[in-house]
């Protein structure tokens, strides 16, 4: 299914850039967007079964373009719950999120209709396993389309990578995939 959702977005962007090569320069200035999709996580055996790996997600993110090839942004990321079983076979939900800045390096293309681009960033997660929270780094890639000088669509895929450390049992390095398309407004 996510196959084919990403196959049919990335259709859609080249049929409209396609369409639409008109000029979308950014030279700068702010933006703010809305993603959903979904994250799938990896608890790096922390718990005894992971049933449900992947949840529907949701992501909001404000940030200002510096030029064309660099725009730095502000994320929020949350998960919805996954279901886990522990190591003394109680069954839980565990979800994820959390606050993050990031640096994008961009590049345009096709009279900067249609956007590449590669994220880097760290910030504050938040784990619901015992109400846990710590550092986590986040990097991805993406696309998005530019419609017209105001809006774009967003593709993406994002890695968010975080530790856990349990008193009893050490350190579980876990991460969270986060696969999505947003809707992107500059001003």
């Amino acid at each position: 299914m996510t196959k084919f959702f990403i196959r049919s977005l990335l259709s859609i962007c080249l049929l409209f850039t396609v369409l639409n090569a008109e000029q979308n320069e950014r030279n700068g200035g702010p933006y703010i967007g809305f993603g959903y999709g979904e994250a799938s996580y990896n608890d790096d055996g922390y718990f005894s079964d992971v049933k449900d790996s992947r949840s529907a997600s949701y992501n909001l993110y404000a940030g200002a373009y510096i030029n064309r090839f660099l725009s730095v942004e502000l994320g929020y990321m949350k998960s919805g719950d996954f279901s886990a079983v522990d190591l003394s076979s109680i069954q839980t939900s565990v979800n994820y999120s959390s606050i993050t800045v990031n640096a994008l390096v961009h590049y345009p293309v096709l009279d900067d209709s249609l956007d590449f681009y590669a994220k880097f960033g760290a910030g504050q997660s938040y784990v619901s396993l015992s109400n846990s929270d710590g550092a986590a780094l986040v990097y991805g890639a993406g696309m998005s389309y530019r419609f017209n000088g105001t809006y774009a669509l967003r593709i993406a895929y994002d890695m968010y990578k975080f530790a856990y450390d349990s008193d009893t049992r050490g350190r579980f390095n876990m991460n969270m995939q986060y696969v999505y398309a947003g809707i992107e407004v500059q001003f």
